[in-house]
């Protein structure tokens, strides 16, 4: 019954692999300083899945307790489009790590796997979630919108230009969503 969201990505690198959040030894204890930004679900979660890099040099998955001692989560994303998505900044200052919760990232990238694929379809999915909300509240705005006086009709969802541009997200809209499906029956047949 707990929520866990991720402390992805990190603002200022080359590309998404690259990471400036490191675990460290320090007294026997693995300690995690960094900070991450658009960390989905952060607000909401009660553990979160933090990339960072291991003293031997290698990428670790680390899961810690949202409220530990040392991390900060601060809700500062502008979520235009995208309500309660909660991917704000996640700042971890000499957070206490449990050696038991530290995943070596290692063991996935030895052997060709889907976890990429999957990773893109369930952004793409939520990418479509947001076009079909953004596509809704279009439809009931035009519904209480007034027409412009030279169009010569009653309501705006009758004016000729807006019914064409509507139209065309529509079909936009339903190509994306066939694509999505078709995209994860394929994964799901691998």
């Amino acid at each position: 019954g707990k929520r866990l969201a991720n402390g992805g990505p990190e603002r200022n690198t080359h590309d998404s692999k690259t990471l400036k959040t490191t675990l460290t030894i320090e007294n026997g204890k693995y300690i995690l300083n960094g900070e991450k930004f658009y960390s989905t679900g952060t607000s909401f979660a009660h553990w979160l899945a933090i990339k960072a890099v291991h003293p031997e040099g290698h990428i670790v998955l680390i899961i810690v307790n949202r409220e530990a001692q040392g991390i900060e989560v601060i809700n500062d994303w502008n979520g235009f489009g995208q309500r309660t998505t909660a991917s704000g900044t996640v700042k971890l200052n000499q957070v206490e790590v449990n050696p038991e919760l530290i995943f070596d990232e290692r063991l996935l990238t030895q052997t060709p796997t889907y976890r990429g694929a999957y990773s893109q379809l369930l952004q793409v999915a939520i990418d479509v979630g947001i076009a079909e909300a953004a596509f809704d509240d279009t439809l009931s705005t035009i519904h209480k919108a007034r027409p412009i006086i030279d169009a010569n009709v009653e309501k705006a969802s009758f004016e000729h230009y807006t019914l064409q541009e509507v139209g065309k997200l529509n079909i936009l809209l339903d190509a994306a969503i066939l694509l999505l499906d078709e995209a994860a029956e394929y994964l799901d047949e691998l």
